[in-house]
């Protein structure tokens, strides 16, 4: 509280979900975030606008001492001082504001457009409360062929690779133009948002019974977290209890995604290196995780569980043969590991590829093992206690490397601490009902909500408008947080390597566009 009274001069107040906030002018809020960030050691989280009675917002969420704090300016106009000089994290929202809802941040380093395609109609602001939601846009012919890439490499010998959108298996749409020379990559340019499907704007007007749901679609394989995240937002504004019973279910839920999640990137790291019996056996694994949770809840992908106050209903208790096959993934996973780490031909692909320092991880806002892996002791399992997890016993697993191998270290380790929490939050299950009703929303009520996802920080802003609907839910995924450093890993390594760096970022594109 003194430091960040020390840097504005006001006294920050004390909101109902237990976070900070503070309203200023935006030129005050374009000094004091940088100012908390670079001299109080603040982490810069998040930065959106909003629209409420004519008139947009400007906000910025940073944590302080153990504390998330909201800062908010009301925008005269269409223009607001850009942070991403000073904060390189802010680049990419600052640039979502400028595409959804026209807001200009004045000095961006790099103002092109980030989420809406080429040939989108200039003044159409999709966020905009006048925009509604089935409203067709016709595109205009692209005006270039060649691929979007911000300062390429040219010269003699230097060519440049489009890989993407559309590539071989399941994976997500994105872009990857790399410049090359032939065998090491001199830059990569990132080109996403090819399915943006406008998940903010469908949150509008939606019940609070069903958004849980609409949440659970941001992405996929974060299902849980997704939703829960969402929830514990919706709780924290409306001052909802959740019975124990339900919290230590969440934690339970909460950690067989992250493990069968960790185990698919171990088997995609086995695939790109031409381990097909390795790739198999732990893909093998996550099957059998699969199954349980369709066993638990009837969803291989956790979905249609959580709900605003708790859980929609009792999951089937982890006990006897659920509990041994449990076990026995753990056994083998136990075993499979320890060959894999072995394996020579395996270790050489990953150790020393895709680099990322740990300044350039607090710079950019990295989150999850990808920040974990470069020495950032970060998880808002401890930072931000939420579900049962303050009752149970865990360590957040951290590596200094910075590569492949470190990422792939962290998640090998968190697996283990998933197994461990799982037999804790079943073993302690206390009796009682798995949902508590929740109060008419008051318009105007607000929250941050978060969950430690596989990925990393999941957040969630909500605010409810007139009539208790939902009037403005921004969604900070560990996707969107992480994606913009990968390209940062990739200078002067080897072409070959490119699958084993994407690998070990391990992101959801879907979760990435939004």
């Amino acid at each position: 509280m003194a430091r960040i009274e020390r840097r504005t001069g006001e006294h920050p107040e004390r909101t109902r979900w237990g976070g900070l906030r503070l309203s200023m002018p935006p030129e005050r809020l374009a000094y004091v975030v940088p100012a908390l960030a670079v001299e109080e050691d603040a982490r810069f989280v998040a930065e959106f606008a909003s629209e409420r009675d004519g008139r947009f917002y400007l906000h910025a969420v940073v944590e302080i001492g153990g504390t998330y704090l909201i800062l908010e300016a009301p925008l005269a106009g269409g223009r607001f001082s850009s942070l991403a000089l000073e904060l390189p994290a802010a680049d990419w929202p600052e640039r979502e504001m400028k595409d959804l809802f026209g807001l200009t941040p004045s000095g961006h380093p790099h103002p092109e457009r980030l989420v809406l395609p080429e040939g989108w109609p200039e003044g159409e602001h999709p966020m905009r409360k006048g925009f509604a939601r089935e409203k067709e846009v016709e595109l205009a012919p692209p005006e270039r062929e060649r691929p979007i890439m911000h300062d390429p490499v040219e010269g003699d010998g230097v060519f440049h690779i489009p890989y993407g959108p559309i590539r071989s298996g399941v994976f997500e749409s994105a872009q990857f133009v790399v410049d090359t020379p032939g065998e090491k990559i001199l830059r990569l340019h990132l080109n996403m948002f090819y399915k943006h499907r406008g998940m903010e704007k469908i949150f509008e007007g939606v019940p609070l019974e069903q958004a849980p749901l609409v949440a659970e679609r941001v992405s996929g394989t974060d299902s849980f977290a997704q939703s829960l995240a969402f929830c514990e937002a919706a709780e924290r504004a409306l001052g909802v209890e959740v019975p124990p019973r339900a919290r230590h279910w969440r934690v339970i839920l909460s950690e067989l995604e992250r493990l069968y999640n960790h185990i698919d990137h171990v088997a995609k790291q086995c695939e790109a290196a031409s381990l097909n019996v390795a790739n198999a056996r732990f893909a093998i694994l996550k099957e059998r995780i699969l199954r349980l949770n369709a066993a638990l809840t009837g969803s291989r992908y956790l979905r249609g569980v959580n709900r605003v106050g708790g859980l929609r209903f009792e999951p089937g208790a982890l006990e006897g043969t659920l509990l041994e096959e449990l076990a026995g993934i753990e056994r083998d996973f136990t075993r499979d590991e320890r060959l894999l780490r072995r394996t020579d031909s395996f270790l050489d692909r990953i150790v020393s590829a895709g680099p990322l320092s740990r300044e350039d991880a607090a710079a950019h806002a990295a989150v999850g093992p990808v920040a974990r892996g470069s020495g950032t002791d970060l998880d808002c399992r401890r930072d931000h206690p939420y579900a049962a997890y303050p009752e149970l016993d865990f360590e957040v697993q951290t590596a200094s490397a910075g590569d492949a191998d470190a990422r792939f270290d962290v998640r090998l380790r968190e697996a283990h601490e998933s197994f461990s929490l799982i037999r804790q939050a079943n073993g302690r299950m206390p009796e009682g009902p798995v949902h508590a009703a929740s109060p008419a929303p008051e318009p105007g009520a607000e929250a941050l909500g978060w969950a430690e996802g596989a990925r990393g920080e999941e957040l969630y802003y909500l605010r409810f408008g007139e009539e208790g609907a939902l009037d403005r839910v921004k969604v900070r995924t560990a996707s969107f947080a992480n994606w913009p450093l990968f390209a940062k890993t990739t200078d002067g390594q080897v072409l070959t390597d490119f699958a084993f760096m994407e690998h070990s970022f391990a992101m959801s594109q879907a979760a990435c566009d939004g």
